[in-house]
């Protein structure tokens, strides 16, 4: 079996062989994946969506994709399932393996993920991972619910969602949660002065990068925590 899912646009969301794991989809276009059956969204060269529909097609897998599978976290865990939705939305991310912190790995491809094939099984992942690092720069389907994943992360220290357009103020109250959590990158996003400001106060963040055009306010300026940048330099 081989499925692909594509967007209006045709840009390729996810591809796999039969250990795929697609989220599970309460809605009736849900895909059915059969040992005998592959879906495709259509192509354009073969077939045309109208600009409406399109829009709304795109719209519902972006729901899809950022919402949390409560089923899929209890089998695996928060971070292994942050690691699975870090690498559907286009991002990549860092791993570390138990407690040892010499012991890290880069992930960008949701195939090459070691506990695929066992959890298909419905079996627990032998040893223990941590994400440390979330890079989600350019993935511009990451909505606000999405950072529901990377709540609470123990390990978690560095988190880019750099020119992510649809998040808000509303997914920093996500990342207040993250113990550890000491870099954010913001450039790009929807994010206001108000709710920098706001998770400063909430979160023991180190840094957080911003648009200089965001903080307007002269002694939120002079915040050492708060990195201004325009043009791609820092201000």
């Amino acid at each position: 079996m081989f499925v692909v899912v594509v967007g209006c646009s045709g840009r390729r969301l996810m591809s796999s062989s039969s250990s795929l794991l697609l989220p599970s989809l309460s809605h009736p276009l849900a895909l059915s994946a059969s040992s005998s059956s592959s879906f495709f969204v259509p192509l354009s060269r073969s077939f045309h969506l109208a600009a409406p529909m399109c829009t709304l097609w795109q719209n519902w897998m972006n729901h899809v994709w950022n919402r949390m599978d409560e089923s899929r976290l209890k089998l695996i865990g928060a971070d292994r399932l942050a690691c699975e939705w870090t690498l559907r939305m286009g991002g990549r991310v860092r791993t570390m393996k138990g407690s040892d912190v010499h012991n890290t790995k880069w992930y960008t491809d949701y195939n090459s993920l070691p506990w695929l094939q066992v959890t298909t099984q419905n079996q627990l992942p032998d040893i223990p991972i941590f994400v440390t690092e979330v890079d989600l720069s350019d993935a511009s389907d990451t909505q606000d619910p999405g950072l529901l994943h990377l709540e609470r992360l123990p390990k978690v220290e560095i988190v880019s969602l750099r020119n992510c357009q649809e998040i808000t103020d509303s997914a920093l109250e996500h990342l207040t949660l993250c113990p550890l959590l000491r870099r954010v990158d913001l450039v790009g996003t929807g994010v206001t002065e108000g709710g920098v400001c706001g998770f400063l106060s909430k979160s023991g963040v180190k840094t957080v990068v911003v648009d200089a055009e965001v903080i307007k306010s002269g002694g939120h300026a002079l915040d050492p925590r708060i990195i201004m940048e325009q043009a791609g330099e820092e201000v």
